[in-house]
């Protein structure tokens, strides 16, 4: 399985699609360094103040996508297309279970997903300190669930390459997660105004795929007892004025391992 999960990531890097999405990891951090640092400079030490805390969040709010774009991109093929070349007929002839297979790759995207998204956030962490010496409260639980936000996605995408064409099972992924980002701020207006039918669809958007939980999750435990905090909490384009409960925490570990399950379950009884 280690052997799998080595390869695995190996080819994950030598692909142009790394080399892409760290291109434009290092463009958005330059971008967000350059506005962090002219509103430090055009504010007073207060504004500048209240701009450090915010950055942390807003700088999560806006790298939250690459992860779970990254996540989807590089797993969408992870079985079903060593299908389609054949590739997975000479992998099946060696003396390697299925189970072996699903989980060693699902270890390398995962190991590299976990990379990528630390290094991200430690960044956009380090852009904050040095612009206003704005430090993250909680940070362990914080990136923990950052990091669990693009697992629940590879979880969930190599799941379905065990048994969708490549194209189809990225294009369901993008989908998914689109609707449960989409769920998920609906579910935020229900914080000011009580309509039911909208806190419903945000429940059953984020029981579908529980990674838009995880970020509102981590961005409520950031802006927890600080004031630029509260007002992003209020007003912020993501609003965390609605906080999944820890509950969805465990939900979200749950539904990792189902999917994982799921993924052996279907690969081992699958003809190739």
């Amino acid at each position: 399985m280690r052997a799998v999960a080595a390869f695995t990531l190996k080819e994950a890097l030598r692909r142009r699609l790394v080399a892409v999405v760290v291109a434009v990891t290092g463009l958005f951090l330059v971008l967000l360094s350059l506005g962090v640092q002219a509103e430090a400079r055009l504010g007073g030490p207060a504004v500048a103040l209240l701009g450090g805390v915010t950055v942390v969040l807003v700088g999560i709010y806006l790298a939250s996508p690459l992860p779970a774009l990254l996540a989807v991109l590089s797993s969408a093929g992870a079985i079903s297309a060593e299908i389609e070349s054949g590739a997975m007929q000479a992998v099946l002839a060696r003396p390697i279970g299925r189970a072996q297979i699903v989980l060693g790759k699902l270890l390398g995207l995962g190991a590299l997903l976990a990379a990528y998204t630390l290094v991200l956030y430690g960044a956009v962490l380090l852009i904050a300190w040095a612009a206003a010496r704005a430090t993250l409260p909680d940070a362990p639980a914080v990136l923990g669930l950052l990091v669990l936000q693009p697992l629940i996605i590879v979880a969930a995408t190599v799941l379905g390459s065990t048994f969708l064409p490549t194209l189809a099972n990225g294009a369901a992924a993008i989908l998914l997660y689109g609707v449960a980002a989409f769920g998920g701020a609906l579910e935020q207006i229900t914080a000011f105004a009580d309509v039911h039918a909208l806190s419903d669809i945000g429940i059953i958007t984020s029981l579908m795929l529980p990674a838009d939980a995880m970020y509102r999750r981590a961005a409520a435990l950031a802006a927890q007892g600080q004031a630029g905090g509260l007002i992003w909490r209020l007003a912020g384009p993501a609003s965390g004025a609605a906080t999944p409960s820890p509950a969805m925490v465990w939900y979200a570990l749950v539904y990792v391992a189902a999917a994982v399950g799921g993924a052996v379950w279907i690969f081992t009884r699958r003809d190739v």
